[in-house]
């Protein structure tokens, strides 16, 4: 299984692996790399340590033209990754809540460079678990080259930090832990005379959350990509506010129910299957809120949509999310 963050983009080259040597390169990923590109020049670092409750290794840094490029690996329990595959794929499946993917765990990352914080340009990922797939070339290097077990799993960040600086004296990274889920109560909206009371967890105080708007919307899809299927049109929009107001990016709220599969429109003949897989979202709205700000004077409401079915759905039932950080940032000197 792997995961780039980056597109193949038109003049790149595939990298090559025939001199068992692992070139990185300031624009790019694993995979590819524009033209014009140089390597850049690697710096041993070998730093392991325990954070976040997981095994990390940064085993290089590159010094590119334009800036710093950072590998960090990232050790996954065995047993963590495959309880959940396991589960995933049970006969009961997982609830929509429960759907916490070990394998992919973020975070945050800046580069202090004397003294001076700088917060990555851009970076990819690739995600490595022996049970799931047989290894490419790349992968194959990459676990070579850092010495990683192949038997764990392995999530491989890299980050490209920017900067013009021909030497430094003090070099530092700072990890910033992704903003961790905490599950709340769940409420079922019917219209928009309702209200709910809710406690914010990291304060413990009482909010609530007023529906101002709900109505249900049908998407056009006439103009998908996705011409052989069809596709769920039918969804809830519901407007709310908090009072009193919480923190941005504290809060959402989300359909406990996924959305509808698409359905072929003509069954293939020999009544087999055909293969396929297709995502359907809404910007802005099927996993987050977007906020909106209303006419001076009334506060900020929000707005979510609900997952998309073929037919309407009576009442949706919203499922309340709080975002945290559980520790705090850490610092490893490198230089």
């Amino acid at each position: 299984m792997t995961v780039c963050g980056t597109a193949n983009r038109k003049g790149d080259n595939v990298l090559k692996t025939k001199d068992k040597k692992n070139k990185v390169y300031y624009d790019g990923n694993f995979w590819t790399h524009p033209r014009w590109a140089r390597p850049g020049k690697k710096v041993p670092i070998g730093r392991s340590f325990y954070w976040d409750e997981k095994f990390w290794l940064i085993p290089a840094v590159y010094i590119c033209r334009k800036g710093l490029v950072v590998d960090f690996c990232i050790r996954i329990q065995r047993e963590e990754w495959q309880t959940f595959f396991k589960k995933r794929g049970s006969a009961d499946g997982m609830a929509p809540h429960e759907k916490e993917d070990p394998l992919s765990y973020e975070f945050g990352a800046y580069l202090w460079v004397d003294g001076r914080r700088v917060s990555y340009a851009h970076g990819c990922s690739m995600v490595w678990a022996s049970d799931t797939v047989e290894a490419d070339e790349i992968t194959q290097l990459l676990l070579e080259c850092y010495n990683l077990n192949p038997s764990d799993a392995w999530i491989i960040y890299r980050k490209a930090f920017p900067w013009n600086q021909k030497k430094v004296k003090t070099l530092s990274v700072e990890f910033e832990q992704a903003l961790q889920k905490e599950y709340g109560p769940s409420i079922s909206v019917t219209d928009e005379k309702q209200s709910f009371n809710f406690i914010f967890p990291p304060t413990g105080k009482t909010h609530t959350l007023k529906v101002l708007k709900y109505s249900r919307q049908t998407i056009d899809n006439s103009t998908s990509v996705v011409s052989d299927k069809k596709l769920p049109s039918h969804c809830v929009r519901m407007v709310y506010s908090i009072e009193p107001k919480l923190p941005d990016g504290a809060f959402t709220v989300t359909d406990r129910r996924a959305s509808d599969e698409p359905m072929l429109k003509v069954e293939p003949k020999g009544g087999k299957k055909k293969d396929g897989a297709c995502a359907i979202a809404i910007i802005g709205g099927a996993d987050h809120i977007t906020e909106v700000f209303a006419p001076r004077g009334q506060g900020k409401v929000y707005v979510s949509y609900s997952s998309l079915h073929f037919t309407p759905s009576p009442t949706v039932e919203w499922q309340m999310i709080f975002y945290k950080r559980t520790i705090d940032n850490a610092v490893l000197k490198l230089v």
